[in-house]
């Protein structure tokens, strides 16, 4: 029999078991894009869904479908995006009988970056907010004359530090679909941060936040979110393919204080665990939001043992233990560190941080800077040592590296607190190596 003949015949016989034609079909595509979630007067390249649709049996591998995918300079031209195609393997015979129709769909945002091709995406979830500052430094929020405003909440500001430092990141959270929910979308694409997880709610205005730094250090807090979009997060609207991606899941505490995002945020851990994800938890103690102290304690620890690592700082310690020393290693690690956490980190502000693992402990010295500003600077330092873990998963396990990614992230939290506000002050990678190159070093056992 001639080889060609065999060739038809085997091919006939495949498609005849799989209920499936004989002949492939040729390629047919259409282009869907549909905005999720921003309003019509937004252009489409904020926030764009392109799915690519073709007939079934075709292999998609083909010259013919390459040919097709350079319409996408038109598509460009057209809606304003820069296409990302992906090629998708030909459809499975289940999935031929249940639908016909083979589909690969690709999200554009945070400035077009494409987030499935990251082997090292940090997903930060939770709350996302306007932080109104004062223009005048050591004064108490009653005695602020003029109060600046700037993009905050702690998971974002996480998000922006690991891009800045030339990692990739994306965000999950619930805005109000106001101009402050706005702008915050924008401010996380214009920093690379991919944004498609953030939603948009009708009936709730974006958290705001006034915060001071008082002349004695101490930093003071006064929050509108009752209740804000952030805390009416659902489960349906959490994007499972981003958490699915994720290699490190980055979250902090606040988002566990109000239904339903609360349940939104359990639900989330455990599709980031079931994926394989590091879960990372910054505790980012917030007591003016907790209905009470006890509340507070209960809520932060009911997801600890989920952790692989965690990040807490002094104050942290002593309220978590009922008013233990914090500078106690018996206590932290008798107390907080449980079997299954890989890594724990003691932020002690300007003097430095501390670290516990199963194998070893230690400090590594702080960098010294003037500070103007101490908002953000322990989400620097998170984003700092996560930017690394992300792509040195093991990084814990070896204390030499370990103590070069803490001096590391050390250097970006004193950088932060060199200008005013959160994500404007985040550093750039080369700026932590100059810090550290003009004398930031000076890591203690």
């Amino acid at each position: 029999m001639n080889p060609n003949d065999r060739n038809l015949a085997s091919r006939r016989a495949k498609c005849k078991r799989r209920g499936e034609p004989e002949t492939p079909s040729k390629p047919s595509f259409k282009v869907d894009v549909t905005h999720t979630g921003f309003p019509p007067e937004y252009p489409p390249d904020y926030n764009v869904d392109i799915k690519f649709y073709t007939t079934p049996h075709y292999h998609l591998r083909s010259k013919k479908l390459f040919d097709t995918m350079k319409r996408k300079d038109k598509i460009k031209a057209k809606y304003g995006v820069l296409l990302h195609t992906h090629m998708a393997e030909s459809p499975t015979s289940a999935t031929t009988k249940q639908s016909c129709i083979a589909n690969k769909h690709v999200v554009l945002s945070g400035g077009g970056e494409d987030m499935e091709a990251s082997s090292s995406l940090v997903v930060c979830f939770g709350e996302m907010l306007i932080d109104f500052v004062p223009l005048v430094s050591g004064v108490s929020l009653s005695e602020a004359p003029v109060f600046e405003k700037n993009a905050g909440g702690a998971p974002a500001n996480v998000a922006v530090g690991i891009s800045r430092l030339g990692g990739s990141s994306a965000f999950i959270g619930k805005v109000g679909a106001d101009p402050f929910g706005y702008m915050l979308a924008d401010i996380l694409k214009q920093n690379k941060v991919n944004n498609s997880g953030m939603r948009f709610d009708h009936n709730a205005r974006t958290a705001l936040a006034f915060i001071s730094l008082r002349s004695d250090g101490e930093r003071e807090f006064l929050f509108f979110r009752n209740p804000s979009a952030d805390t009416l997060l659902q489960e349906s609207e959490l994007d499972v393919n981003l958490i699915k991606q994720a290699k490190i899941f980055h979250f902090g505490s606040i988002s566990l204080i109000d239904e339903p995002c609360r349940s939104t945020h359990l639900a989330a851990i455990a599709m980031a665990k079931k994926s394989g994800s590091i879960l990372s938890y910054d505790v980012n103690l917030r007591l003016p939001l907790w209905p009470s102290e006890d509340a507070a304690r209960k809520g932060i620890m009911s997801i600890w043992d989920q952790a692989d690592v965690i990040k807490v700082s002094e104050d942290e310690i002593t309220f978590l233990t009922g008013g233990d020393d914090p500078y106690d290693d018996n206590v932290v690690m008798n107390k907080l560190f449980h079997p299954n956490l890989k890594l724990l980190l003691v932020s002690e502000g300007a003097k430095g941080c501390r670290y516990y693992t199963k194998q070893f402990k230690g400090r590594v010295a702080g960098v010294k800077v003037k500070p103007i500003d101490t908002t953000g600077a322990g989400d620097a330092f998170v984003g700092g040592i996560l930017s690394i873990l992300a792509s040195d998963i093991n990084l814990y396990k070896d204390e030499k590296r370990l103590r070069e990614a803490l001096l590391f992230a050390n250097a970006c939290g004193a950088l932060v607190v060199t200008k005013k506000g959160a994500i404007p002050a985040m550093p750039t990678r080369e700026e932590v190596y100059q810090i550290l190159k003009q004398g930031g070093r000076g890591v203690v056992g």
